[in-house]
């Protein structure tokens, strides 16, 4: 998975690659669904037909693809994208249970089955649609889509955008002009609307921001996840969620009498309109999620203004047309949460804040009933932050993670014991000890210190490991052969080099590599910010043939690391296993045994 290197080497070496019309890539992170149809390939108004037709229970939406396109992240189908070969390309991902992401509770056993077969539905409908289709068609134009409710994948042209955004724009204008017309609006009311608008969105996200670090300082041992996201966030998505709306109510209820409806509904009203122009103009696929439900909200103020007129009361029936908006959002919102972890909390109370500030007139429907809905709102909050608070632990189902390393410099004999956590844990100690130092050990563990103790009996490591095999001066440099046999499982091999070194015509068995560029999805070379030449994953049973011409300005030698799967003895013997509460810390360099080679050149 490292480096998208088994997607790379199919694209760009296999000769079936060529022949491939459409391709469906399906990707996990974590244990839980539902399963998203989260990115496109573009013109992917045939693909969204297709899946809208052919499959039952799809979700998926077009602003996925909008901000997918505009993130630092990859899938193997970034590589597809990429090629010279056209196709189209559908991904599907589940999402949910993220912290159990890269760790060992990641397995069948926690999986959810439901999530297999919803893969195996998309999978097998999109088979039978796409295999009997003119795949040298599927890019065409672009769509606007999103799933609902009972009703599936709904899809428009995505060219569409910007004259529906105007439209819904134009009828807020309309109406706005039609409750000045009537004497609805008053400038001083208008500025009250402003003010219950404002402090309904700056209030919950700035208390939820406040809160959720305070959290984090009251649960230091939530730093040790580096996903982010503790395993209870769904807890304290709620109770932000449930503050919010008592905030939003509760403004809109003691405004009730200075301000008329439209006053309080026209500034979110108008504010929604200019950013379903500005979505149009830069993320047309996240139209309508502004136009839909704005368009609803405008039907009800206008039947709201029509009543009004006669002194007559609005129908409950005008609640009905608050649904757009929440079934639009309030998945979506948790979604994000899920999506991008605990750390966006207070951007989801903005944004459920500002959903709620369009929907002032169906919320004045509910009359005195408003002042229970803020009790109920704030009694759900204080019992989904209680039970957010009493799982806060964690157990042998919610497991704390801690990493261990040993890392070795084969020259000098030095070794370490290091951590990649903040504080050393009860297993950690059995090698770390209770006050290790910290310690910035550069290449391959990079500048940040690191908690280390020196390690009393380091490794023998027979020198044939890394072996100079050629060094021969020519017109361009120093002419480099060198061979590193393989060391143990899961092995990566990284080299460094000083920031002056120049390089070329590097080849790693037998494979030419590029020169460094911007081209992320291309294996290739070059002297990084931090000395990095080139990292090698998954070292093969014969090891590797490495040819480079280097030429060095500063030094006369390159740094290779090595790591591998495995952590020694300490003094004492063996380490014990972890604790049942216990994991291994994903994403970082964690039960490895790392080895520092300093080759002359």
């Amino acid at each position: 998975e490292d480096g998208l290197l088994g997607a790379e080497a199919f694209v760009n070496l296999h000769s079936w690659a060529k022949d491939v019309g459409v391709v469906l890539n399906f990707e996990g992170r974590g244990d839980a669904g539902p399963v998203y149809m989260f990115q496109t390939s573009p013109g992917n108004a045939r693909l969204i037909q297709a899946l809208a037709a052919n499959v039952a229970d799809a979700r998926t939406n077009s602003l996925t693809g909008e901000v997918y396109r505009h993130l630092p992240s990859d899938t193997d189908l970034s590589i597809w994208l990429h090629s010279s070969f056209i196709v189209g390309a559908l991904n599907f991902a589940h999402v949910g249970g993220y912290t159990h992401y890269h760790t060992p509770l990641d397995n069948l056993a926690s999986l959810d089955p439901r999530i297999v077969q919803q893969m195996g539905d998309y999978a097998l409908d999109l088979t039978r649609a796409l295999g009997h289709a003119d795949v040298s068609q599927m890019r065409t134009a672009d769509a606007i889509y999103f799933s609902a409710p009972f009703v599936g994948v709904i899809h428009y042209p995505a060219s569409w955008a910007m004259a529906l955004s105007i439209a819904s724009l134009l009828i807020v204008v309309w109406l706005v002009g039609l409750w000045l017309r009537h004497r609805s609006l008053t400038l001083a009311g208008i500025g009250r609307g402003t003010t219950v608008l404002v402090c309904s969105i700056a209030i919950p996200a700035v208390i939820t921001f406040a809160g959720w670090r305070f959290i984090q300082v009251l649960h230091p041992d939530y730093r040790e996840i580096l996903q982010r996201d503790p395993y209870n966030s769904l807890w304290y998505l709620l109770a932000w969620g449930a503050f919010t709306a008592a905030v939003v109510v509760e403004m809109q209820r003691r405004f009730t009498g200075r301000a008329t409806a439209p006053e309080i509904a026209v500034a979110p009203a108008l504010l929604w309109g200019l950013l379903g122009v500005a979505m149009a103009v830069f993320l047309p696929g996240a139209s309508y999620l502004i136009t839909w439900p704005l368009v609803a909200a405008a039907i009800c103020a206008g039947w709201w203004q029509r009543d009004a007129r006669v002194e007559r009361t609005p129908p409950a029936i005008m609640a009905l047309l608050a649904i757009p908006a929440l079934v639009l959002w309030l998945p979506l919102i948790r979604a994000l949460e899920v999506a991008l972890t605990a750390e966006m909390l207070a951007a989801c109370t903005l944004l459920l804040a500002l959903v709620l500030s369009l929907l002032s007139i169906p919320l004045q429907l509910t009359g005195r009933m408003r002042s229970w809905i803020v009790a109920v709102a704030i009694l759900a909050a204080i019992g989904a932050l209680i039970r957010a608070e009493t799982t806060a632990g964690f157990n042998a189902e919610r497991k704390r993670p801690d990493s261990l390393a040993y890392l070795l410099d084969a020259d000098s004999g030095h070794a370490w014991w290091l951590t990649f956590d903040h504080a050393v844990d009860q297993w950690t100690a059995h090698a770390l000890g209770n006050a290790p130092t910290p310690r910035v050990f550069g290449a391959f563990l990079g500048r940040t210190p690191l908690l280390a103790t020196p390690a009393r009996q380091p490794l023998i490591i027979p020198r044939s490991s890394v072996q100079l095999l050629g060094n021969e001066p020519t017109d361009s440099g120093q002419r480099v052969h060198l061979r590193i046999m393989r060391s143990g499982d899961g092995e990566v091999v990284a080299l460094y080099a000083d920031s002056g070194t120049i390089v070329r015509d590097m080849a790693i068995n037998g494979r030419v590599l590029q020169a460094g560029s911007d081209d992320r999805y291309l294996p290739q070379y070059h002297v990084g910010p931090d000395g990095a030449l080139l990292h090698y994953y998954g070292v093969p049973e014969e090891g590797i043939d490495l040819w480079f011409t280097i030429t060095m300005t500063r030094s006369n030698a390159i740094r290779v690391m090595t790591a591998v799967e495995g952590l020694p003895g300490t003094t004492a013997g063996p380490l014990p296993p972890r604790a049942a509460g216990m994991m291994s810390k994903p994403f970082v360099a964690t039960d490895m045994t790392m080895i520092s080679w300093l080759v002359k050149i």
